[in-house]
């Protein structure tokens, strides 16, 4: 039987469990990614805070690869907001005489920002401490004006400080935003999402992760499909190893689960069940269209209404198509399908074009258990001496592309300093 020893194996290859395996792959470490069958698909751009600045760095990627963001607006019954490139006071005073929705989301984008960067001055190894997030959330960062409670559910937050008239409208914005129903986000959660949404800066997903890959492959970095897993070895509660259809066997000193279906080889646990329960956000995209598209469409449209919808406009020449991101939902995902496509056609007349399902990386619903996402609440669970359950889904809900980069600098962090001792 053949045997190799790696310092890390880690279950999935989705953008935090890549990044991870990056930052930790050049220290020196030996890193054997399992990936799942499909890749998965990101958005057509990611939005560069000061997180992914900061990678980019890291990656040795020229500041002039970024591009202007994409527009965002927010299109209801009634209503049509340009959310992004627009003053936003002029605007909500416009559709709804009132600019307090504007002065809540300014206050939000600036305490992100805040929160932001404290994140990425500080080690994010705190990530996985509870003890140091209460300490970072009562004294170590301190909002402006307001004290905003980090950890106050979004919708009562709205309430407070907006009429009944927009008050669905935000709930609906960061719900589309999120892919999870306003009740179940917290402020946090709020402030990151709208800090990233609202940022000038991208940079396109595809050469971003081309670079990755490249840059990962130049370390002890190694990739194998997961299907090749045959079944796991155990020492007591220590995970020893994996054994390949093959026959080959792998060891390691620290294992990472990132991916939810991998958890069929696990043995069943609290963690495992908590992963089963980690409902996938539905994702369509339309075939091509030529023409036809109204110049007024933003590049990214927020659809009101009783399910709330993402819509991510991608140019390729002459032809347009669109990324539909539903909300996060247990039931059958063609169930619901027709509805998307009435409510694209509202917004797409004169078109012609049909829906297919897509894959976009699942953004989970908050788990049972645990409501709200705290200040730095990414607490790894450790369910054996050397197994890290890290799905991004699970860790930091609802908070997308941006959620799962501020994850692949935590998992690194804690997996270089398990290594180290």
């Amino acid at each position: 039987m053949k045997l190799q020893h790696f310092d890390v194996i880690i279950f999935g290859s989705g953008l935090a469990a890549r990044i991870a395996a990056f930052l930790t792959g050049r220290r020196g470490r030996r890193i054997m990614i399992l990936a799942e069958d499909a890749a998965p698909m990101l958005p057509p751009e990611f939005h560069c805070d000061v997180q992914l600045n900061k990678l980019l760095t890291i990656l040795g990627i020229d500041r002039q690869q970024q591009h202007k963001a994409g527009t965002l607006q927010l299109i209801g019954d009634h209503h049509r907001l340009n959310l992004t490139g627009h003053p936003l006071e002029a605007e909500w005073l416009r559709e709804l005489k009132t600019d307090s929705p504007a002065r809540l989301l300014q206050n939000l984008a600036a305490e992100g920002e805040k929160l932001a960067r404290s994140l990425a001055d500080n080690s994010p190894s705190p990530l996985f401490n509870m003890r140091m997030q209460l300490r970072i959330a009562a004294t170590a960062w301190k909002p402006g004006a307001g004290r905003m409670p980090l950890s106050m559910p979004l919708a009562k937050h709205l309430q407070r400080r907006v009429n009944r008239e927009t008050l669905p409208l935000l709930q609906d914005l960061f719900c589309g935003l999120s892919g999870c129903p306003a009740n179940t986000l917290s402020t946090t959660q709020a402030m990151l999402l709208w800090y990233w949404a609202s940022q000038p800066k991208a940079i396109e997903s595809k050469s971003f992760l081309d670079v990755l890959s490249r840059r990962t492959a130049q370390f002890h970095v190694a990739q194998m499909p997961l299907n090749q897993l045959d079944k796991l070895q155990w020492s007591g509660r220590n995970l020893d190893g994996i054994l390949l259809k093959d026959g080959t066997a792998f060891k390691a000193s620290q294992f990472v689960l990132t991916y939810p279906s991998a958890t069929a080889f696990f043995p069943p646990s609290r963690q495992t069940e908590r992963a089963k329960t980690c409902t996938c956000r539905p994702i369509w995209q339309t075939t091509p269209i030529e023409g036809n598209i109204s110049p007024l469409l933003g590049d990214r449209i927020v659809l009101s209404g009783p399910t709330p919808l993402l819509a991510i406009r991608h140019q390729a020449g002459s032809q347009t198509q669109f990324f539909i991101a539903g909300k996060n939902d247990s039931r059958k995902h063609s169930a619901i399908s027709d509805a998307v496509t009435r409510r694209l056609q509202t917004l797409l007349p004169f078109t012609d074009f049909r829906l297919e399902p897509a894959a976009f990386p699942s953004i989970g619903s908050n788990a049972q258990g645990r409501r709200f996402f705290h200040p730095c609440g990414l607490p790894c669970s450790r369910t054996r001496r050397n197994l890290l359950f890290a799905i991004p889904g699970l860790l930091c809900p609802g908070l997308g592309s941006n959620g799962e980069i501020l994850l692949g600098f935590a998992l690194a962090e804690r997996l270089l300093g398990s290594l180290h001792r």
